[in-house]
Protein backbone atom coordinates (compact mmCIF):
# COMPACT_ATOMS: atom_id res chain seq x y z
CA UNK A 1 0.00 0.00 0.00
CA UNK A 2 3.06 2.66 0.44
CA UNK A 3 3.32 2.39 -3.48
CA UNK A 4 -0.09 4.19 -3.93
CA UNK A 5 1.74 7.55 -1.96
CA UNK A 6 4.35 7.61 -5.20
CA UNK A 7 0.49 8.07 -7.90
CA UNK A 8 -0.61 10.99 -8.78
CA UNK A 9 -4.30 11.29 -7.49
CA UNK A 10 -5.70 10.91 -10.98
CA UNK A 11 -3.84 7.25 -10.88
CA UNK A 12 -4.79 6.61 -6.89
CA UNK A 13 -8.49 7.50 -7.98
CA UNK A 14 -8.48 5.01 -10.44
CA UNK A 15 -7.11 2.23 -7.69
CA UNK A 16 -10.28 3.63 -5.65
CA UNK A 17 -12.66 2.97 -7.99
CA UNK A 18 -11.03 -0.90 -8.75
CA UNK A 19 -11.38 -1.31 -5.38
CA UNK A 20 -14.82 0.02 -5.11
CA UNK A 21 -16.07 -2.49 -8.19
CA UNK A 22 -14.46 -5.36 -6.58
CA UNK A 23 -16.40 -4.80 -3.43
CA UNK A 24 -20.04 -4.18 -5.62
CA UNK A 25 -20.09 -0.67 -5.52
CA UNK A 26 -19.40 2.37 -7.66
CA UNK A 27 -20.02 2.02 -11.37
CA UNK A 28 -20.37 -1.46 -12.72
CA UNK A 29 -16.60 -1.40 -14.94
CA UNK A 30 -14.02 0.64 -15.52
CA UNK A 31 -12.96 0.85 -19.64
CA UNK A 32 -9.09 1.28 -20.44
CA UNK A 33 -7.83 1.29 -23.94
CA UNK A 34 -3.89 -0.42 -24.59
CA UNK A 35 -1.96 0.35 -27.46
CA UNK A 36 0.32 -2.73 -26.51
CA UNK A 37 -2.68 -5.45 -25.90
CA UNK A 38 -3.13 -8.20 -28.67
CA UNK A 39 -6.74 -8.68 -27.31
CA UNK A 40 -9.49 -7.71 -25.42
CA UNK A 41 -9.51 -8.64 -21.94
CA UNK A 42 -12.10 -8.11 -18.43
CA UNK A 43 -11.26 -9.34 -15.17
CA UNK A 44 -13.10 -7.96 -11.71
CA UNK A 45 -14.92 -5.11 -13.34
CA UNK A 46 -11.87 -3.75 -15.59
CA UNK A 47 -12.13 -3.97 -19.75
CA UNK A 48 -9.09 -3.51 -21.10
CA UNK A 49 -9.49 -2.51 -24.98
CA UNK A 50 -6.69 -3.22 -27.41
CA UNK A 51 -6.56 0.04 -30.06
CA UNK A 52 -4.18 2.14 -31.85
CA UNK A 53 -3.78 5.46 -29.74
CA UNK A 54 -1.85 7.83 -31.63
CA UNK A 55 0.00 10.80 -29.77
CA UNK A 56 -2.75 12.64 -31.12
CA UNK A 57 -5.39 11.12 -28.99
CA UNK A 58 -3.74 11.31 -25.92
CA UNK A 59 -2.93 13.92 -23.03
CA UNK A 60 -0.58 13.20 -19.98
CA UNK A 61 -2.01 14.97 -16.68
CA UNK A 62 0.73 14.85 -13.94
CA UNK A 63 1.81 11.59 -15.00
CA UNK A 64 -1.19 9.58 -16.25
CA UNK A 65 -1.56 9.06 -19.76
CA UNK A 66 -5.30 9.82 -20.95
CA UNK A 67 -7.58 9.56 -24.22
CA UNK A 68 -8.45 13.21 -25.20
CA UNK A 69 -12.06 14.28 -24.94
CA UNK A 70 -12.35 13.63 -28.23
CA UNK A 71 -11.07 10.27 -28.43
CA UNK A 72 -12.76 9.22 -25.35
CA UNK A 73 -16.39 10.46 -26.90
CA UNK A 74 -15.52 8.78 -30.31
CA UNK A 75 -14.83 5.77 -28.06
CA UNK A 76 -18.28 6.26 -26.29
CA UNK A 77 -20.02 6.78 -29.68
CA UNK A 78 -18.85 3.47 -31.18
CA UNK A 79 -19.20 1.57 -28.29
CA UNK A 80 -22.19 2.63 -26.49
CA UNK A 81 -25.77 2.74 -27.51
CA UNK A 82 -27.00 5.53 -30.01
CA UNK A 83 -28.20 7.45 -26.92
CA UNK A 84 -24.80 6.94 -25.07
CA UNK A 85 -22.96 8.37 -28.24
CA UNK A 86 -25.45 11.27 -28.65
CA UNK A 87 -25.03 12.26 -24.45
CA UNK A 88 -20.85 12.06 -25.25
CA UNK A 89 -20.75 13.89 -28.52
CA UNK A 90 -23.14 16.20 -27.35
CA UNK A 91 -21.19 17.06 -24.08
CA UNK A 92 -17.91 17.43 -25.53
CA UNK A 93 -19.20 19.78 -28.32
CA UNK A 94 -20.67 21.67 -25.18
CA UNK A 95 -17.69 21.50 -23.69
CA UNK A 96 -16.03 23.14 -26.50
CA UNK A 97 -14.40 20.18 -28.32
CA UNK A 98 -14.41 21.52 -31.98
CA UNK A 99 -15.90 19.64 -34.27
CA UNK A 100 -13.10 19.71 -36.19
CA UNK A 101 -11.46 17.68 -33.95
CA UNK A 102 -14.16 15.08 -33.30
CA UNK A 103 -14.69 14.46 -37.16
CA UNK A 104 -11.00 13.37 -37.35
CA UNK A 105 -10.55 11.38 -34.78
CA UNK A 106 -14.34 10.11 -35.93
CA UNK A 107 -12.42 9.71 -39.59
CA UNK A 108 -9.57 7.70 -38.32
CA UNK A 109 -11.72 5.45 -36.30
CA UNK A 110 -14.53 4.63 -39.28
CA UNK A 111 -13.05 1.37 -40.50
CA UNK A 112 -12.96 -0.02 -37.33
CA UNK A 113 -16.01 -1.48 -35.50
CA UNK A 114 -18.94 0.78 -35.31
CA UNK A 115 -17.03 3.66 -36.80
CA UNK A 116 -19.78 4.81 -39.44
CA UNK A 117 -22.08 4.95 -36.25
CA UNK A 118 -19.91 7.32 -34.56
CA UNK A 119 -19.82 9.59 -37.51
CA UNK A 120 -23.41 9.46 -37.92
CA UNK A 121 -23.97 10.45 -34.17
CA UNK A 122 -21.36 13.31 -34.80
CA UNK A 123 -23.98 14.75 -38.13
CA UNK A 124 -26.62 14.89 -35.39
CA UNK A 125 -24.59 16.00 -32.19
CA UNK A 126 -25.32 19.65 -30.93
CA UNK A 127 -23.14 21.38 -28.67
CA UNK A 128 -26.24 23.51 -27.49
CA UNK A 129 -27.62 20.68 -25.21
CA UNK A 130 -26.82 21.47 -22.12
CA UNK A 131 -27.85 18.09 -20.51
CA UNK A 132 -27.63 14.37 -20.87
CA UNK A 133 -31.73 14.48 -20.46
CA UNK A 134 -31.84 17.24 -23.38
CA UNK A 135 -29.62 15.31 -25.30
CA UNK A 136 -32.03 12.27 -24.61
CA UNK A 137 -34.91 14.11 -25.92
CA UNK A 138 -33.52 15.52 -28.93
CA UNK A 139 -33.04 11.64 -29.79
CA UNK A 140 -36.09 10.81 -28.71
CA UNK A 141 -37.87 13.83 -31.10
CA UNK A 142 -35.76 12.62 -33.62
CA UNK A 143 -37.43 8.93 -34.15
CA UNK A 144 -40.36 10.75 -34.93
CA UNK A 145 -41.06 11.24 -38.51
CA UNK A 146 -43.62 14.60 -38.11
CA UNK A 147 -41.15 15.95 -35.98
CA UNK A 148 -39.46 19.06 -37.32
CA UNK A 149 -35.77 19.17 -35.76
CA UNK A 150 -36.03 21.59 -32.46
CA UNK A 151 -34.09 24.87 -32.20
CA UNK A 152 -32.02 24.68 -28.60
CA UNK A 153 -31.82 27.47 -25.83
CA UNK A 154 -34.35 29.75 -27.44
CA UNK A 155 -35.19 32.87 -25.60
CA UNK A 156 -38.88 33.86 -26.02
CA UNK A 157 -40.23 36.98 -25.23
CA UNK A 158 -43.50 38.56 -24.53
CA UNK A 159 -44.91 42.27 -24.50
CA UNK A 160 -43.35 42.59 -21.13
CA UNK A 161 -39.93 41.65 -22.16
CA UNK A 162 -37.66 38.30 -21.73
CA UNK A 163 -39.63 35.43 -20.53
CA UNK A 164 -36.68 32.96 -20.58
CA UNK A 165 -34.05 30.41 -22.47
CA UNK A 166 -36.14 27.47 -23.30
CA UNK A 167 -34.66 23.70 -24.27
CA UNK A 168 -36.52 22.70 -27.51
CA UNK A 169 -38.26 25.02 -29.74
CA UNK A 170 -40.61 23.44 -32.31
CA UNK A 171 -41.24 27.17 -34.26
CA UNK A 172 -43.32 26.22 -36.84
CA UNK A 173 -45.82 24.92 -33.94
CA UNK A 174 -45.35 27.27 -31.01
CA UNK A 175 -44.44 24.27 -29.33
CA UNK A 176 -41.48 24.52 -26.24
CA UNK A 177 -40.75 21.48 -24.63
CA UNK A 178 -38.93 21.65 -21.26
CA UNK A 179 -36.97 19.35 -19.63
CA UNK A 180 -37.16 18.88 -16.16
CA UNK A 181 -33.91 17.80 -14.32
CA UNK A 182 -34.21 17.32 -10.18
CA UNK A 183 -31.30 18.94 -9.46
CA UNK A 184 -32.52 22.35 -9.30
CA UNK A 185 -35.51 20.95 -6.60
CA UNK A 186 -33.04 18.66 -4.22
CA UNK A 187 -29.72 20.28 -4.48
CA UNK A 188 -29.09 23.09 -1.77
CA UNK A 189 -26.61 24.65 -3.95
CA UNK A 190 -28.87 25.24 -7.03
CA UNK A 191 -30.99 27.61 -3.68
CA UNK A 192 -34.64 27.01 -2.24
CA UNK A 193 -37.15 24.25 -4.11
CA UNK A 194 -40.07 26.05 -3.60
CA UNK A 195 -38.81 29.16 -4.97
CA UNK A 196 -37.46 27.57 -7.69
CA UNK A 197 -41.06 25.65 -8.66
CA UNK A 198 -42.79 29.23 -8.00
CA UNK A 199 -40.09 30.64 -10.49
CA UNK A 200 -41.19 27.86 -13.20
CA UNK A 201 -44.69 28.27 -12.89
CA UNK A 202 -45.09 31.43 -13.40
CA UNK A 203 -42.71 31.26 -16.13
CA UNK A 204 -44.70 28.66 -17.78
CA UNK A 205 -47.69 30.64 -17.25
CA UNK A 206 -46.37 33.33 -19.32
CA UNK A 207 -45.13 31.20 -21.75
CA UNK A 208 -48.64 29.88 -22.20
CA UNK A 209 -50.14 33.41 -22.03
CA UNK A 210 -47.98 34.44 -25.22
CA UNK A 211 -49.19 32.01 -27.47
CA UNK A 212 -46.73 28.85 -26.32
CA UNK A 213 -48.10 25.21 -26.37
CA UNK A 214 -45.53 23.74 -23.36
CA UNK A 215 -44.45 20.39 -22.62
CA UNK A 216 -42.89 19.40 -19.70
CA UNK A 217 -41.10 15.90 -19.42
CA UNK A 218 -38.26 14.36 -17.55
CA UNK A 219 -35.44 11.37 -18.02
CA UNK A 220 -37.68 9.04 -16.40
CA UNK A 221 -40.68 10.10 -19.06
CA UNK A 222 -37.95 9.79 -22.12
CA UNK A 223 -36.18 6.88 -21.25
CA UNK A 224 -39.41 4.43 -20.33
CA UNK A 225 -42.38 5.48 -22.10
CA UNK A 226 -40.78 7.55 -25.14
CA UNK A 227 -43.45 6.67 -27.62
CA UNK A 228 -45.90 7.93 -24.78
CA UNK A 229 -43.87 11.38 -25.01
CA UNK A 230 -43.78 11.13 -28.81
CA UNK A 231 -47.73 11.27 -28.66
CA UNK A 232 -47.90 13.60 -26.67
CA UNK A 233 -45.77 16.06 -28.70
CA UNK A 234 -48.44 15.14 -31.69
CA UNK A 235 -51.28 16.48 -30.29
CA UNK A 236 -49.44 19.79 -29.38
CA UNK A 237 -48.78 19.80 -33.17
CA UNK A 238 -51.88 19.18 -34.04
CA UNK A 239 -53.06 21.59 -31.35
CA UNK A 240 -51.22 24.37 -32.62
CA UNK A 241 -52.39 23.66 -36.56
CA UNK A 242 -56.13 23.67 -35.61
Amino acid sequence: MEDLRDLTPEARAVVAEIANIRRGDGPRHVDLVSADRGRRTSRNGVEVRPATLPAEHVVVDRGVPLTTMARTAVDLMREGSEVDGLIAADGALHLGVPRDELRAVATFCSAWTNGQKALDILAFADGLSESAAESLARWVCAQEEQAPRPELQVELFDAFGLIGRVDLFFRAFRVVVEVDGYLKYTDPWCGDAREAMRRQEAREARLRRAGYIVIRTTWRELRDDPAGFRARLLAAFASAAA
